[in-house]
């Protein structure tokens, strides 16, 4: 469904490839920069 909904703006070269929550995604771009990242961690999101 996301994917159709930004297929239908027009002049958006978008591509969705993964979908993740704020924890892995806090793991993902901490690991771009130090390697040694091991754990993401998100405290207090309700």
């Amino acid at each position: 469904m996301l994917q159709e909904a930004i297929n239908r703006r027009k002049g958006l070269k978008i591509e969705v490839v993964a979908l993740v929550n704020d924890t892995v995604g806090t793991l993902m771009a901490c690991s771009s920069t130090y390697r040694d990242c091991r754990a993401g961690v998100i405290l207090g999101t309700g």
